[in-house]
């Protein structure tokens, strides 16, 4: 009799544990997102894949064990979270990383904790959901600009907004966020061939000799950073042992 009541109070036990951790877990916050992370942050399998961020605003660790992520609703234990992320620690962030997936050790050892798809940049809705398929976390992941991320303007806040200045794995404070999206520039007249002559204003001229040519640049016209003489990806190479080198 002792032991059916020790095994009962130990079941009952195991369950008020595990649906408090699911209470805890939905506590979670999606804090940031980049979908289209051309070149700026390194995965764990050492390619630029996107990621979202989690935040933790309790002050206890949140396990992410027994949770799933999913993009289809009706689908919601779709893909686990690899035990090897972990948990998100108190008051703390955890990068969740997408694509470039690995089950082995093909391209490092923490590949195989990146999540199997991909977030689609055109706009998404990720859900976190726990074992029992309870719905956990909802979010929506709306059209992404390269090189920027879609962030919380303040840790945990309602607010969101664009920023060139992404914070992956840390506090959004200090983040710059974009005020308002400008249109594409428009041609105000049709091309055509000037007959007479004209005046224009060059503002400033500089010579581009490994291209031979030089540069008159009119208005406010921007220029992209070009390659410098010996391209830093010349010194990329791997080690016998498998060692990435010369990324940073």
């Amino acid at each position: 009799m002792k032991k059916k009541m020790t095994l009962v109070a130990l079941t009952m036990l195991s369950c008020l544990q595990f649906a408090k951790a699911q209470s805890t877990a939905s506590k979670l916050l999606v804090n940031e997102i980049m979908a289209r992370n051309i070149d700026m942050m390194i995965d764990p399998s050492y390619n630029y894949g996107g990621w979202i961020e989690l935040y933790n605003p309790t002050n206890s660790p949140i396990s992410l064990n027994g949770l799933y992520i999913s993009w289809d609703k009706d689908n919601l234990k779709m893909v686990a979270i690899p035990s090897g992320n972990g948990s998100v620690p108190a008051n703390g962030f955890k990068t969740l990383w997408f694509d470039h997936y690995s089950t082995g050790n093909e391209y490092s050892d923490k590949a195989k904790n990146q999540i199997d798809f991909k977030i689609d940049s055109e706009g998404d809705i990720l859900y976190i959901s726990d074992r029992n398929g309870n719905l956990l976390i909802t979010q929506e992941c709306p059209q992404a600009i390269a090189r920027t991320s879609y962030a919380r303007k303040t840790d945990g806040g309602d607010e969101w907004g664009y920023t060139y200045t992404p914070t992956q794995g840390k506090s959004n404070t200090g983040s710059i966020f974009a005020e308002e999206q400008l249109a594409l520039p428009k041609v105000d007249c049709a091309g055509t061939v000037y007959k007479t002559d004209f005046d224009i204003h060059i503002r400033e001229v500089y010579v581009s000799a490994g291209a031979g040519f030089v540069v008159a640049l009119t208005g406010a016209i921007m220029t992209m950073p070009g390659l410098p003489k010996v391209p830093a990806a010349n010194n990329i190479d791997v080690t016998d042992d498998g060692v990435i080198t010369g990324l940073f």
